[in-house]
């Protein structure tokens, strides 16, 4: 889950961001449009400093931990720099080692990052001398590479001529998995295929969201063993992602859950209930959705 709180960005003296306030599912695409759409992926990728407020990232305050939040999140920024004399794996590599991904699994990672945009021919092409089309790719591949929990782009089709904007969608669709995603552009096209838009207008924010009333998000934390947490939530049939954060210091692993379903109360006792057969501990439990979209229980 995103969960922003009053969030305030000024550029050259003029709020672009001013007091903002919304919360955002894991699992879906959105949509964000208008001037400040770009900042505000900046700031929830931690490139860019706000004025005020607060950021949430599943369970990791991006303010007061930043290193940690930010390894959750694949940024591409508008008009990156490819310029690296590093080859497409290099580079690939060298960001997955940034992300905490440790040796081991390192190259299979960097190797399905690339299979799936479509790069698996270039790794050994220096990153600098890739066409615009494949330059894109490489920034979907950059974003996703990791194990990251969010993609956030900003005009990633920004200069394709249409038959390569279209592979570009595919790729994403490729790549995207559960994660969420969000993209920052004006192009309406591209906003009609996203499960929700965000609008910005004069520093305000307009979130429209058809499939909200249909949708809960339980953030949870528990404590007990990994396989056995997994097991008894995938017996919760509505439960559609289920995204671990890094786990806390005394051990416990902070978790949020997204399902179909318009009772977030009933949802959180199923939960509970399934949890607490299987002996597992249940730290805390908030839930959120259902019509109005507000916390409904705890």
């Amino acid at each position: 889950m995103i969960d922003v709180t009053d969030l305030t960005y000024i550029q050259n003296g003029k709020p672009l961001l001013n007091g903002v306030s919304f919360r955002l599912y894991n699992g879906k695409r959105y949509g964000v449009s208008g001037e400040g759409a770009a900042e505000l992926l900046g700031v929830l990728a931690g490139s860019l400093a706000c004025s005020a407020g607060r950021v949430n990232l599943n369970g990791c305050d991006l303010f007061a931990d930043p290193i940690r939040a930010r390894r959750g999140g694949g940024y591409l920024p508008p008009d990156p720099d490819f310029g690296s004399e590093l080859t497409v794996f290099e580079f690939l590599s060298m960001l997955a080692t940034v992300r905490g991904v440790s040796e081991n699994r390192r190259d299979r990672e960097v190797n399905a990052a690339m299979e799936a945009a479509g790069l698996d021919t270039l790794g050994n092409r220096a990153a600098g001398s890739l066409s615009l089309p494949q330059k894109r790719r490489f920034g979907l591949a950059q974003a996703a590479v990791g194990g990251t929990e969010r993609l956030l782009l900003v005009d990633p089709a920004k200069g394709l001529e249409e038959e390569d904007a279209q592979e570009l969608w595919e790729t994403l669709e490729s790549i995207r998995g559960d994660r969420t995603v969000l993209i920052a552009t004006d192009d309406e096209t591209v906003l009609s295929r996203c499960d929700a838009v965000l609008r910005i207008a004069d520093g305000q924010l307009t979130l429209t969201d058809e499939t909200a009333a249909q949708t809960a998000t339980l953030s949870l934390t528990v404590r007990g063993e990994r396989n056995a947490i997994f097991a008894a939530l995938s017996r919760v049939e509505t439960i559609r992602t289920c995204r671990p954060a890094p786990p806390n210091g005394d051990g416990s692993l902070p978790l949020t859950v997204t399902a179909e379903t318009e009772d977030p109360a009933g949802l959180a006792a199923a939960v509970r209930a399934e949890l607490e057969a299987d002996g597992i501990e249940l730290l805390s439990l908030e839930a959120f959705g259902g019509p109005d979209g507000k916390e409904t229980a705890t």
